[in-house]
This record gives structure tokens, sequence and C-alpha cells, in this order.
């Protein structure tokens, strides 16, 4: 017996290497099983052999018992490469899904753009030429709305590739919730623009001045949109390497997210607050960490 595979290999690769280790060719593998299984059928054949070296089939534990003989390998290793071998067939089905799903996802964000186009600027020829303060004042509410949803629309349709158009939607949205007053509109807008600057350009600088920003914006106005936004100045300071003033981000988010979980109990909130708190456990020396931890476990117990 030998031990020169790889434990991570599929059977098929398994099989085609210890076929060539050996001097074989898939016509003589395919005459030795028939030999030592006493088969006189013709199973298994050359085109079998190639099935189970590609990939395409996985041979039963009747033909694994008889290609660990002729091959000189050991059951057990051809055991672990056939489950090695489900377990990529898993993985590779599971990607094909999502590719479909984020496909129907593009498709269907695709398919709104028009319409969400059509409303937008219905939106902004009615404020243009309205004449009572009240009605503007609604309008700009309606445009900012708008103008943020078609900046997301056009960005993951894009395959968020199309940073400039989204931005560009963006921006109308914070000027629109500017002239309503809406702080959480503004700041909604200016997140998303955040993550235009941090996962699309990559720039965790621009990103960073837009996610503190954004805290600022709708401190007073909204916990959610604050929290998210301190959550993101945290990763832009893990993408810049500043590894302490990250950690003081994320602390920080996570106190704001227990302050909104203490009041509303939400599920989702807890499960998040918990996973994020494991996440930290590698700085619990530091003392913003401790106290994170704390709270997280005063809010388990309460």
């Amino acid at each position: 017996m030998t031990d020169w595979w790889l434990m991570d290999q599929t059977v098929g690769e398994l099989i085609a290497q210890a076929r060539e280790h050996l001097g074989k060719s898939q016509y003589a593998l395919a005459a030795a099983l028939r030999e030592v299984s006493g088969r006189s059928d013709g199973v298994p054949d050359r085109s079998m052999v190639a099935r189970w070296e590609t990939g395409r089939r996985i041979p039963t534990p009747y033909w694994r018992a008889h290609l660990a003989a002729v091959l000189q390998l050991s059951p057990t290793a051809l055991d672990k490469a056939a489950a090695v071998t489900r377990q990529w067939r898993a993985v590779q089905t599971g990607d094909s899904h999502h590719a479909q799903r984020s496909r129907s996802e593009r498709l269907r964000y695709a398919l709104l753009i028009p319409e969400a186009s059509q409303c937008l600027g219905q939106v902004v020829f009615l404020r243009s030429y309205a004449g009572r303060a009240y009605v503007r004042h609604e309008l700009h509410a309606a445009e900012a709305e708008a103008a943020t949803l078609m900046g997301q629309l056009v960005w993951d349709a894009s395959q968020r590739r199309d940073h400039d158009t989204a931005v560009g939607y963006f921006d109308q949205a914070i000027e629109a919730a500017r002239e309503r007053g809406d702080r959480a509109a503004e700041g909604l807008a200016a997140l998303r623009k955040s993550f235009v600057a941090l996962y699309g350009w990559r720039d965790p600088k621009a990103g960073l001045a837009l996610t503190q920003r954004t805290a600022g914006i709708t401190a007073a106005a909204s916990q959610v949109i604050t929290g998210l936004a301190v959550l993101h100045t945290a990763e832009a300071h893990a993408m810049l390497g500043e590894r302490r003033e990250c950690v003081d981000a994320a602390t920080a988010s996570l106190h704001r997210a227990i302050d909104v979980t203490e009041v509303s109990r939400g599920a989702g909130g807890l499960n998040v607050i918990f996973t994020a708190g494991r996440q930290l456990q590698r700085w619990q020396q530091n003392s913003g960490v401790q106290e994170v931890h704390d709270r997280i476990m005063a809010l388990m117990a309460a």
C-alpha cells in the first residue's frame, strides 16, 4: 500500500493518478477490474473508467473495493475521495443555483428600472411646478425615496459596476432629503453612497469619510442607520489596516445595536449581536470589548 495521494482529491483524480502511477491505460484498468471481479459481461469498460475519472460517475462501494486492490490503494482513501466528490458536486450545484438566483434578481432589478425612472421623473416634474410649499415638501420626500431606490436598482442590475450613475441618484436623493429636512432619508442615501465607495470603487478613505458623515447626519434621527454607518466605519478602518480604530468603531456599533435590542427584544437583533460579539473575542482584553461583552451577558440574562 502507498500513501502518496492527496487526501482532498476527488475519487476521479485519485483513480487517474493511481492508474498513471502504475503505468496502466484506461483499457488496462478496465480489464484488470473485470479479471479481479470475475465479470464476463464486459463491465467495466474503458468508458466507465473514463466517467469515474472525469467525475461524471462515482464508483459504487463494490467497485471501490476492486479498485483498491488493482490500484494498490487504501479502501478508506477511496471512500474518503468519493465523499470529497459528493461534497464538490453539492458545492457546484449550490453555486449554480446561487448564480441562477443572482441572474434572476438582476433581471428583476433591470425590469424595474424603466418604471422607477418614470416615477422619479414625474415626481421631479410635479415638484418643479408645485405652487404650495407643503406640496413641494412632500414631493421632496418622494423624490428622495425614489432616487435612493433608483441608485440601488442601477447598481445591483449592473452587478455593482455602474458606480457613477448610482452615485448620481444617491446625490439627488441626498439633496431632496435636505430640502425636506429629513435626516433619516439623507443618511440612508449617504450610507448607500458609502457602499459604492467601499465595495465598488474600493476606496476605503472615501468610504470612511462617507460613513462618518452618515453617522453624524442620522445621530438624532435613526439609531438603525447610525449603527449601520458606524459598523461600516469599522469596515473602512479594517480595509485601511487600522486595527484599533476598527475595534473602537465595531464596539460603538454594537453598543448602538444593544440599545435598540434592549427596547425591541427582536430575536434577529439578538442573533446579530451575539454573532458580532463572538467575532470580537480575540480582543477581549480591550476595555471597550469587555464592556460590550458584559452588556451582551446582561442582555442574555434579561
